[in-house]
């Protein structure tokens, strides 16, 4: 990925086509990781400072330096000024998520155009690709095929959090009892 001022953003992607190497242009609003950034990195520095910072309760991948962040690190503002700015080191990040045993990978965000090319950071089926949601498609169904393929891939999932308090229902665990089950749980609304 590439990032820069529109006229020469279309240059190169003119001498990419040229050169027969596919590529698109990313619909984004701002530039990130570009020169284009630097007239307001030094705001940007005091404001988080102003926020302050909390450790992380997870361990993180820093894709400033493709390696697992300290928490002195993420709560530095003048790490997050450097993540603006910094080169993405996208594939670096991936290998060491692999490397630290993560095999399930989930892309938050309406459409889910890094899973592809963290696949191609991996060794072949190195990992369980899923998005959190799709460009085309209803929100709902995907949301919960997503929740399915983490819990059967052995994620545990808070399904009250998920369906709220709703009643539990048994159901039939031999499958040629003859007792029919109703329900009327349906799934709740998005707002």
């Amino acid at each position: 990925v590439i990032s820069g001022a529109v006229a020469e953003m279309e240059q190169v992607l003119a001498a990419l086509r040229a050169a027969g190497i596919k590529s698109r242009r990313i619909p984004i609003n701002q530039a990130a990781h570009s020169p284009l950034l630097d007239p307001l990195l030094g705001d940007f520095e005091r404001q988080v400072a102003a926020l302050g910072g909390h450790a992380p309760h997870v361990g993180l991948v820093s894709s400033v330096t493709g390696q697992l962040a300290s928490a002195s690190e993420l709560t530095s503002a003048a790490y997050w000024r450097s993540h603006l700015r910094q080169p993405v080191r996208f594939q670096q990040a991936m290998e060491t998520l692999h490397k630290l045993g993560q095999r399930i990978f989930v892309e938050i965000g309406p459409r889910p155009v890094l899973l592809a090319l963290g696949q191609r950071c991996l060794p072949d089926g190195a990992g369980v690709w899923i998005p959190s949601l799709r460009e085309r498609g209803q929100d709902w169904q995907q949301i919960m095929e997503s929740l399915a393929l983490l819990y059967t891939n052995g994620a545990e999932i808070d399904w009250t959090g998920v369906y709220g308090a709703r009643p539990r229902v048994d159901l039939p665990t031999y499958p040629f009892q003859r007792k029919r089950y109703w329900t009327s749980i349906q799934p709740p609304e998005l707002a």
